[in-house]
């Protein structure tokens, strides 16, 4: 699924600060503003593909070739950009395991 572009300001109280670009997938926390009277909820964690629909929020052209950078941690973590709560998932060496 083709990344998400949010418009400075799209989510409300001046966020993002600058433009963002997010995979569709990414976990987001937001509050109030916009996302609220779409969703009917003041604080939220979601992920971006919910934000469709807002103004501001459009599917980002993909030219070419595509990729992807996660970051992992030991933990975890929520991480801001452009002012936006991301959440960050924790590595797992255990993964495919029983």
């Amino acid at each position: 699924m083709a990344p998400l572009h949010i418009a400075r300001g799209a989510l409300g109280l001046a966020l993002p600060r600058t433009e963002l670009i997010l995979a569709s997938d990414q976990w987001i926390r937001v509050t109030g503003g916009p996302v609220a009277r779409l969703l009917g909820r003041g604080s939220r964690k979601l992920q971006a593909r919910s934000l469709l629909g807002l103004e501001g929020v459009t599917r980002a052209p993909v030219d070419g070739h595509l990729h992807y950078t996660r970051l992992l941690l030991e933990q975890e973590a929520t991480i801001f950009v452009n002012g936006v709560a991301t959440d960050v998932a924790r590595f797992r060496s255990d993964r495919g395991s029983a």
